[in-house]
């Protein structure tokens, strides 16, 4: 299985039995993942803060969540708070993703974490979803910063972002 790292802004989709996905320095951003039980594909999104700005994150919504929604068909999205504890961009997503279930007849379930984290590793071992804060280390990384295409059978949304906008990455 390889792990796949992805940064501020940027998604990764792909079979769980293939690939595991990572993201960190949480802050103002918080997690988004989707996943389909069924077929075991799951996404992970990094989200960036938006303090529960609703034009906002419509914005993020249509140019990522959406297309997500409509490559892993989820049965569950799992939305979590900011890294310094913050539900209202969480709380606004959950408003959205509801408002979109029921306009599109959609049956997925919407899970709200409480976990405060600053990163997150999300694996689907035999189709069980899990989360913890630290990634897999027995597992080859594909760093997205340090290769900047995404590994054969996986999609990753936004490729071209600037890496450099973080201080602690460059």
């Amino acid at each position: 299985m390889i792990t796949v790292a992805i940064y501020t802004g940027q998604a990764a989709i792909g079979n769980m039995n293939n690939f595991s996905f990572y993201t960190g320095q949480f802050s103002t951003c918080s997690p988004v993942v989707l996943h389909n039980a069924q077929t075991n594909v799951g996404a992970l999104f990094h989200l960036p803060g938006k303090n529960g700005n609703r034009s906002k994150l419509l914005g993020e919504w249509q140019t990522y969540i959406q297309p997500i929604i409509e490559l892993v068909q989820p049965t569950d999205v799992w939305i979590f708070p900011t890294g310094e504890g913050s539900t209202a961009d969480r709380e606004e997503l959950y408003t959205i993703f509801n408002e979109h279930k029921t306009t599109h007849s959609l049956t997925y379930t919407i899970h709200r974490d409480n976990t405060t984290r600053m990163g997150i590793y999300v694996s689907a071992p035999n189709g069980n979803l899990q989360f913890s804060v630290y990634r897999s280390y027995t597992d080859p990384e594909h760093d997205m910063k340090k290769k900047l295409v995404a590994p054969e059978g996986c999609t990753v949304m936004n490729l071209d972002i600037n890496y450099k906008i973080w201080q602690t990455l460059t």
